[in-house]
């Protein structure tokens, strides 16, 4: 199994070192196309020595289906040898994969797809053609001097105005878009970015009254409702041109709860309903929809996998159990799942759930602790943090063997990771809300270093961070 290196302590960048090839006729710098057909691929490529980055356009199902990389972000690596590179890919749509490209000659290249999963609309196999080259590198070159390498960073959350209400706030790169109006309280809590478009999924509304809200590229195209419950949005998740959505909805005058599930904002699928159901987290991979909640009674709470609605009990069952599923994460055919259960001491114990199979992560806690989980391919981190103090734990996890490492703490109170992968390489992104001397900040983690989102003037907060 290939493994990835993750680390909070350093920055994770991709290196290439120039170095003269001593067949100087080789090289795949250049934007290279098909002629004619569907799917139509074009590739910008730049070589350096005996490594290859670069950035791709799929243009496919007749027109009707785009997959590319966005905002000219690095969607190809890889290394070459003897007129060949093999490369790995990453698509708009999340799908991932290892494809060959040989070289026929200065004119022509072939596409061959070697093994790839999840969505996305590469060509199995193509001839392209060199359609325009680029400046030749005679000397050194660095990293950032190759490509812009640096990802686009977007984190959602809220940030409070001057009449007190909470706003749902994106910001790309730290720059604030505003996407609710500031009359009623809102809040932004999950986010997906899929090609070129920005799907955040949110809260909206007073105390009993909220509904859950969904925009797009920051115009909101949707609210959500489950008849007079008040309704929280948790996740949203792109599959193709499907956006899926979950949330809790809660009646507090009945006591009652439901885990439900939206696609593309039509009719509402209740998963579960009861005094504690609730629907956490929602992740698509080859057509199958899971999502991570929990479901029962407040003296017999058990954390539950939906797949295509269909449950999977994960934690034991009886009175006094209290369990909840967090987070979920899928890599071929590993199901993962984090959360937590009550143990018998009564503490609150981080869990990851593989295939079913539970395993402890991180110390147990008193007063309750969250778990979530992102990853690349097999390889993902998972964040175990305090419910009610500033706190995280993340550990490296490896999905295809049995192990985990811890790699440090943080202290802020967590809102969710995203662990953003450039050619093999992991890179892990951590968003929160951090209180310090009475001002709450939205902030956002990479590499051990922190960026506040927000001056502290009005509190905010994140909850979502997503990497492209």
């Amino acid at each position: 199994m290939k493994k990835h290196f993750i680390s909070i302590a350093a920055a994770v960048l991709l290196l290439f070192t120039a170095c003269e090839r001593k067949d100087k006729a080789f090289s795949l710098t250049g934007h290279w196309s098909r002629d004619t057909g569907y799917p139509s691929l074009s590739l910008t490529l730049k070589q350096s020595g005996d490594q290859i980055i670069g950035s791709h356009v799929v243009v496919a199902a007749n027109g009707n289906r785009i997959d590319s990389a966005s905002d000219d972000q690095v969607s190809i690596t890889g290394d070459i040898k003897d007129n060949k590179a093999e490369v790995y890919f990453i698509s708009g749509h999340m799908g991932v994969g290892t494809a060959t490209i040989e070289f026929i000659n200065s004119k022509t290249i072939r596409w061959t797809i070697t093994k790839s999963q999840g969505e996305h609309y590469f060509p199995d196999k193509v001839v392209l053609k060199l359609r325009e080259s680029m400046p030749q590198n005679t000397g050194e070159q660095s990293s950032t001097d190759m490509a812009n390498t640096q990802p686009n960073i977007f984190v959602v959350g809220y940030e409070k105005n001057s009449r007190g209400k909470s706003v749902a706030t994106l910001w790309k790169n730290g720059k604030p878009q505003r996407l609710s109006d500031g009359l009623t309280d809102a809040s932004a809590t999950s986010i997906f970015v899929s090609g070129g478009d920005v799907y955040v999924a949110g809260t909206e509304g007073e105390m009993m009254k909220k509904r859950g809200v969904l925009w797009k590229n920051g115009e909101k195209i949707g609210e959500s409702t489950v008849g007079s419950f008040s309704v929280r949005a948790t996740s949203v998740f792109v599959s193709g041109k499907d956006v899926y959505m979950t949330a809790t909805a809660s009646n507090l005058v009945e006591l009652a709860n439901a885990a439900v599930l939206w696609k593309n904002n039509d009719r509402p699928n209740i998963l579960a309903s009861g005094q504690s159901a609730s629907a956490h987290s929602v992740f698509v991979s080859d057509g199958d929809v899971y999502v991570a909640g929990n479901q029962g009674s407040i003296n017999n709470n058990v954390a539950v996998l939906w797949k295509n609605g269909v449950p999977q009990i994960l934690s034991n069952s009886g009175y006094g159990a209290m369990a909840c599923a967090d987070s979920v994460y899928v890599s071929g055919k590993n199901v993962c799942v984090t959360g937590y259960v009550l143990d018998a001491k009564g503490r609150f114990q981080g869990v990851l759930w593989k295939n079913g199979i539970p395993k402890t992560i991180g110390t147990p806690k008193s007063d309750g602790v969250r778990a979530y989980i992102s990853g690349v391919g097999d390889t993902a981190c998972v964040a175990v943090a305090d419910f009610l103090n500033a706190g995280t734990a993340i550990y490296a996890i490896a999905i295809g063997d049995d192990w985990d490492k811890y790699q440090g703490s943080l202290d802020f109170y967590l809102g969710s990771i995203y662990m953003w992968d450039d050619g093999g390489q992991g890179s892990l992104y951590i968003a929160g809300t951090e209180n310090s001397e009475g001002k709450w900040y939205a902030v956002v983690f990479n590499a051990g270093e922190k960026t506040r989102l927000t001056d502290g003037n009005y509190s905010a907060g994140a909850s979502a961070v997503f990497v492209r």
